[in-house]
């Protein structure tokens, strides 16, 4: 292999929609040179240093549709612009801007690409498109790379880091391996901000945990490590329900004047409420609003608007 380089030879901000999708993205003319002659596959040792420097990938899904899917294409053989997309996007979800949207097209030029990912924050995205080219080099001539002194940088220039983790079986479905990660994130400034269950997707039911794998991780967590290193554990619901926290029960019962609770260990306490309630109809003394329960779903029962809900559409049995 004569050249072991890639070069950039323009990057473009679009802002608004453009040919790729409607949202901002950089866009990266990339000379990946000799590379071209040599996939992913051909190059030895390049999967497991691609891999140990930046295991969060296994989550990407490419073109399979499923978690692991985009390592499986390194294995198989793919190009450096296509494995650049993915680490840039990948550095990005370390920084707390995650987004999966990203291409990595030939040029009528040999060797030569466009590698398009979305882009949050220009700057930031430029950053990870430079880092994620350092890292793929390293990785490709097997030398070192810091992937904590590059997240570090843009935590320097003042971009808050957040990590979102799905939840595999058989990959991360062990509360200590979670554990050993959200500190090992605390420690290079990234905040551990959701665990998520994994979606259902067609084709990825292997991967899938049950929702006790994930209350046991937070259970595990809760009381053992410092409350930073304890992410919200989400599911996104079906059908555009949005993202729903699911956490371990510690409130146990609530009656007017007192709660009881139970606390990490399984202690059980009860805790007296002040004699002063605020009253939801009055205004608040801070915003000069009411803090009026919602008009929408169980909401409105708690604000005794209703008393019960059903379906419009109930099915016939």
């Amino acid at each position: 292999m004569k050249t072991k380089d890639i070069k950039f030879l323009e990057i473009r901000y679009l802002r608004g929609p453009n040919i790729w999708t409607y949202r901002p993205v950089i866009e990266a003319i990339v000379d990946i040179g000799d590379l071209e002659d040599f996939p992913s596959n051909t190059i030895p040792g390049f999967y497991e240093r691609l891999v140990a420097l930046l295991p969060s990938l296994a989550d990407h899904r490419c073109s399979y549709g499923e978690p692991g899917g985009f390592l499986r294409r390194v294995q198989e053989g793919t190009w450096p612009a296509h494995i650049l997309e993915h680490v840039t996007l990948e550095l990005q979800n370390l920084a707390g801007m995650p987004g999966g949207f990203g291409k990595a097209r030939e040029t009528s030029t040999r060797g030569v690409y466009k590698v398009v990912v979305r882009a949050w924050h220009e700057d930031v995205t430029r950053s990870c498109l430079h880092a994620g080219r350092d890292l793929l080099l390293a990785a490709i001539q097997d030398t070192s790379f810091d992937v904590a002194a590059t997240v570090e940088r843009l935590a320097d220039a003042g971009i808050p880091l957040g990590n979102q983790t799905v939840l595999l079986r058989g990959i991360n479905d062990c509360p200590q391996v979670l554990k050993e990660l959200f500190q090992g994130l605390l420690k290079i400034r990234v905040r551990p901000y959701y665990l998520y269950q994994c979606d259902l997707s067609q084709g990825i039911e292997h991967f899938r945990t049950p929702v006790a794998a994930g209350l046991q991780a937070i259970e595990y967590l809760r009381g053992h490590t410092s409350g930073l290193a304890v992410p919200t554990y989400c599911i996104d619901a079906p059908g555009g329900g949005g993202k729903i926290p699911v956490m371990p029960q510690y409130l146990i019962s609530q009656a007017p004047g007192r709660v009881v609770l139970r606390n990490f260990e399984g202690g059980i306490y009860a805790y007296t409420e002040p004699q002063y309630m605020i009253a939801p109809d009055q205004p608040c003394s801070l915003c000069g609003g009411k803090h009026e329960q919602s008009g929408i779903g169980v909401a409105r029962m708690l604000g005794g608007q209703v008393v019960a809900m059903e379906p419009e559409i109930k099915q016939e049995r």
